[in-house]
């Protein structure tokens, strides 16, 4: 009779389930995002014009960072910034206004042409900093000249 209560004792015991905690969403490590901004930058006699007419935060990983490239003025520069205006992450972009065609002329050789252009939309893929609570956009050659801080 002891053995049976013995053994049942230690089935009960055996077979409870133990809790398991799960981690808090504030001690997790947050997933890696992605955002997406679409821009229009137009130029006039009033100088330069950027606005964000769209953009999208998503989970997701750069396959590769973009690589460094020598910039020149009308280059615009993006920095993720925290809520204290401390530069957390940025890139630089050829400015989208300046476009080279390359194309065969009537004797088959190549050329190449540079259009300035007033009008350009283009989309940006950043990697977005965790703490990134805005971007700023300027024009590289004109520092004091911020062409947008858009809060995200």
């Amino acid at each position: 009779m002891k053995g049976i209560i013995s053994i049942a004792i230690l089935l009960l015991f055996s077979c409870s389930s133990s809790k398991q905690s799960l981690p808090n969403e504030e001690d997790a490590p947050s997933k890696p995002q992605l955002i997406f901004l679409n821009y229009i930058l137009t130029q006039d006699e009033n100088g330069l014009n950027l606005e964000l007419y769209n953009h999208m935060v998503t989970d997701g990983k750069l396959k590769k960072e973009t690589e460094d490239f020598s910039t020149s003025d009308g280059d615009l520069f993006f920095a993720q910034l925290n809520n204290k205006g401390t530069i957390l992450k940025s890139t630089a972009l050829k400015n989208p206004l300046i476009k080279t065609i390359e194309y065969v002329d009537e004797s088959g050789r190549m050329n190449k042409k540079i259009m300035d252009l007033n009008e350009a939309k283009f989309s940006l893929r950043l990697q977005l900093h965790p703490e990134a609570t805005h971007i700023k956009v300027q024009s590289i050659g004109t520092p004091n000249l911020t062409l947008l801080n858009s809060v995200l």
